[in-house]
This record gives structure tokens, C-alpha cells and sequence, in this order.
């Protein structure tokens, strides 16, 4: 729910930069009037202001192969989970958010992971299944793994790709991770 709430705000976010007031001054006189501003076409906007609200780009190797578990956010002292999926969240564009399979045994996160990342017994399609959230300490006694990953990468934001799998998995090939991206784990 609060990983819900944080995405909601953020495409508020986004939006507020996107949407304003826009005048456009009549050249004859150097005034302006609503009717210019209705007539006139609004100036292109930024995809500088537009990135910063977007999604981060996580990619990450795990200790064993959780692709298929649906990931939860510990607390840094990874004694209390800090955020959650509702079972209606695990879904991205209509399709469960299982990460996306890239080379050499890295993982493109789909649903907002970060260094905190813990996994849970329930696979996807069973969290998916349930009408309500379990409860905390439900949740956190479904927990299989609180420490599972090797290595974490801030990649940038998703705004920023064309093609993002092709795009990472040719920076994973050429070994320049170190040289593109932030090591987080």
C-alpha cells in the first residue's frame, strides 16, 4: 500500500510538472489574452523534469533464484517490514511484475525494490490470489530470505531507455557497470 501511495504521489508529481499555466504573448502588441493562450499550442515540455519523477531502474543478482516470489521492504534494521504489496499491486501494464531475466544471472526489478529487499514464500500468482493483505506478522513470517541479494545496481531512470533490456544486457556483456551505474549492494 505505501509503495502503492509512493507511485501515486510521484505520477502527481510528474503531472504538476507537466501540466501548467501556459500564456502566450501577442506579438503584435506585446500583451496577452486568454484567447491567445487557448489558441496557441503549448511549448514542448521537458523530458529533463519528467525523468526525475520516474521509475528507478534496479537491476540485481540474487543468492538463489527468487525471481518468482513476490519481494517485500525491510526496515534497514530488517526487523519489521517498512513497505508491502497490496495483492492487486503485483500487476505492471496488466501482467504480474515478475523481474525481467537479463544476462549473466542479473534481474531487471518490475515492482520498486531497493537494498532492504526481502522475499517472501508466496509466488506471485499466490499473493496475486488473495483477496487482502496478510497481516505484519503473517508477512513477515512468510520471509524465505531478508539478506538475498549479491549485488544491487542503480541504473538510472526508466524515461532514460529506448530499449532496456537490450540496453542493460549490453552494458552487462561489455562489463560497464561500474563505469554507468551506482553499486548499491
Amino acid at each position: 500500500m505505501i509503495m502503492r501511495m509512493k507511485r501515486v504521489l510521484l505520477i502527481l508529481v510528474a503531472a504538476m510538472m507537466v501540466v501548467g499555466c501556459h500564456t502566450q504573448k501577442n506579438t503584435t502588441n506585446g500583451t496577452s489574452s486568454k484567447d491567445d493562450a487557448i489558441s496557441e499550442a503549448p511549448a514542448p515540455v521537458s523530458t529533463t523534469n519528467i525523468s526525475t519523477a520516474s521509475p528507478k531502474v534496479i537491476i540485481y543478482k540474487m543468492k538463489k533464484d527468487y525471481s518468482n516470489n513476490v519481494p517485500v521492504i525491510l526496515s534497514a534494521d530488517k526487523k519489521t517490514i517498512a513497505s508491502y504489496p497490496h495483492p492487486r499491486d503485483v500487476y505492471t501494464n496488466g501482467k504480474l511484475a515478475i523481474p525481467t531475466q537479463l544476462k549473466k544471472g542479473y534481474w531487471l526489478d518490475n515492482r520498486g525494490i531497493n537494498e532492504n529487499v526481502a522475499f517472501l514464500s508466496y509466488t506471485y500468482e499466490e499473493y496475486a490470489a488473495l483477496t487482502n493483505v496478510p497481516d505484519l506478522n503473517t508477512l513477515y513470517g512468510k520471509i524465505i530470505d531478508k539478506d538475498p541479494i549479491k549485488e544491487m545496481w542503480l541504473c538510472g531512470s526508466r524515461y532514460s531507455y529506448n530499449d532496456i533490456v537490450n540496453e542493460l544486457n549490453d552494458v552487462i556483456t561489455n562489463k560497464e557497470l561500474e563505469k554507468k551505474f551506482k553499486r548499491l549492494k
